[in-house]
């Protein structure tokens, strides 16, 4: 977080950026520009917003604050101000988004997706007065007020870059083949899955961008959308035959504290998050060994 404003302020040293990226090939000592925010330790703003909220939900954890309280709002209400102006990454608001709703009771969680959508739209239409807009508010302005969530897809398809054609055809592959393309061959299954469900990797405007019109294949970012693609449906019973005691808890689940952590690791798993990313298992770890600390 303090690196991350040190970044935001242009107060970073720059002559120790050369010896940062010998640990971190994409270190950058500012913002990423043209919308985009900092990055902090991380190769890009999205994978910082992944990671700095597990922090953000561990803690609110560890230290039993009540959500719910003054000082619950405070924090959470300082967690969207630090996505939408420093970080500036819509997989932020997604995130924070997941979390907000893990802490409504299921009986009444649609006040609670009313409230956030509300505060949403309010912060949107005020952010959207800057001159420079983060990538997120543009994001959504441009989804909300010029409507285009009509036709959402082809909207959806090019801001995410890969992320969400990789996920839905890697998904609908290993459905398709039950043993998937094996492990490893996610390069060119990828592309194939995407032949398949129609939508080919030239209509991808990622890849005009960033990969100059190269369709080098791309691994989902899930890492069970991953599993679908390289071990097929067989490959995910049998890593949920393996993991299930593990990650199905009830009682992590019906404590609110630690619902958080448990939903944003199964976002992560099954929707979004980052392929060879430890940290959602991490803190899923620990927050097992804070709650059963006979397990320590």
């Amino acid at each position: 977080v303090v690196l991350s404003l040190v970044q935001y302020f242009g107060m970073f040293p720059s002559f120790l950026t050369p010896i940062m990226r010998l640990f971190i090939d994409r270190f950058t000592d500012q913002s990423h520009g043209s919308g985009r925010g900092v990055a902090a330790l991380f190769a890009e703003p999205s994978y910082a917003s992944l990671s700095i909220h597990y922090y953000f939900a561990y803690f609110m954890f560890q230290y039993k604050v009540n959500q719910r309280s003054l000082l619950g709002y405070g924090a959470i209400l300082a967690m969207i101000v630090f996505d939408l102006f420093i970080i500036r990454s819509i997989t932020g608001l997604v995130m924070i988004f997941v979390y907000f709703i893990s802490l409504q009771r299921w009986k009444y969680i649609w006040r609670g997706a009313i409230l956030f959508v509300a505060l949403s739209l309010l912060v949107i239409y005020l952010a959207n007065q800057a001159t420079v807009k983060p990538r997120a508010i543009e994001f959504m302005y441009d989804f909300i007020y010029n409507q285009e969530y009509q036709d959402p897809m082809p909207f959806l398809l090019n801001e995410s870059g890969f992320r969400v054609i990789s996920v839905w055809a890697a998904y609908a592959y290993g459905l398709v083949n039950p043993l998937g393309s094996g492990i490893g061959g996610w390069g060119t299954a990828s592309l194939e899955a995407m032949d398949q469900i129609g939508v080919p990797a030239t209509e991808i405007g990622f890849f005009a961008s960033y990969s100059g019109g190269e369709f080098d294949g791309v691994r989902p970012t899930s890492f069970v959308a991953d599993l679908f693609l390289e071990m097929g449906w067989v490959g995910f019973v049998l890593f949920i035959l393996a993991f299930a005691k593990y990650m199905f808890s009830k009682s992590l689940f019906n404590d609110v504290a630690s619902r958080p952590v448990l939903i944003m690791f199964f976002f992560n798993l099954f929707v979004m998050g980052t392929i060879g990313d430890p940290l959602p298992f991490i803190f899923l770890a620990l927050a097992y060994r804070e709650h059963f600390p006979s397990m320590a």
